[in-house]
């Protein structure tokens, strides 16, 4: 089911966010309100030129009601959960803009005119296939700052010098991507519920994604700009993700397949 209740694609605008939810409505977090409306907010507080798509990945809970308060340029809601590779595949399908930020229901948008920055990055070096931003806990404590895969999988957790920083990956609840190199590497190829399908699409892309009238590769860039990640505050809820033991076998093994790498070190 798609419907919208704003114009998408305005003229001049060059970046859509997209925001793939589910069960992220009223009672998701342990006070009892939603995730949802507090993305919402944020991001209505801190945007400049950005559109906005939103999938609601098969919610059992108010997920409809609350955003049917927001003006929203197209919602897409699957009838059931489907998960990120197809929720995500669908909104970039019906992407018209140059760039999309892809980021999870349960984030806030804390730098203003992070929109703006965000294209003004990607249009300066167009060697970056994909950026990010540094992902802070609720205390201000820098979670990820991008990612390394080397020597093993870990998070770069100190502040970024300079401009940018360049790394193997960035968080996937806060990733924005170039259109021409999500379409180079394909797209979200991983098996559904495969928790590392952001490092292994970012990855691709780096390895296989050709910049147009250059030699080389794209890079991945993380920028210095914050988010907030509040995931951990959420209420305990099933679903396919619930066997992390077995996750991480599956995605030691995914990644190690296809890309060489540890992702997990020793900790299996």
């Amino acid at each position: 089911m798609r419907w919208r209740n704003d114009k998408q694609g305005e003229t001049g605008v060059m970046l859509t966010t997209i925001i793939c939810t589910y069960n992220m409505g009223t009672g998701s977090k342990n006070d009892g309100s939603a995730f949802l409306t507090d993305c919402l907010d944020s991001f209505i507080a801190t945007r400049t030129m950005s559109d906005l798509i939103v999938v609601n990945d098969g919610s059992s809970d108010d997920t409809d009601l609350l955003l049917g308060k927001y003006k929203i340029g197209l919602c897409i809601r699957f009838p059931q959960n489907e998960g990120l590779r197809d929720a995500f595949s669908a909104a970039v399908h019906n992407c018209r803009t140059k760039y999309f930020l892809r980021v999870d229901a349960d984030i806030v948008f804390t730098t203003p005119q992070w929109d703006a920055l965000l294209v003004k990055h990607m249009e300066l070096h167009p060697e970056c296939g994909v950026c990010g931003a540094t992902q802070l806990c609720q205390d201000g404590k820098i979670w990820s700052a991008g990612d390394s895969f080397t020597p093993r999988y870990h998070h770069m957790k100190d502040s970024i010098i300079g401009e940018y920083r360049i790394c193997d990956s960035v968080m996937g609840c806060f990733s924005c991507y170039r259109a021409a190199a999500w379409g180079s590497a394909g797209g979200l190829t991983a098996p559904k519920w495969i928790r590392s399908e952001t490092e292994d699409l970012n990855l691709r892309i780096q390895k296989y994604g050709a910049v147009p009238g250059a030699m080389g590769h794209y890079e991945c860039h993380c920028l210095p700009m914050t988010f907030e990640h509040h995931h951990w505050m959420a209420k305990p809820k099933t679903g396919k993700y619930n066997d992390m033991a077995r996750q991480k076998r599956d995605i030691q093994t995914y990644m190690m397949e296809h890309h060489g790498v540890d992702f997990y070190g020793k900790q299996i």
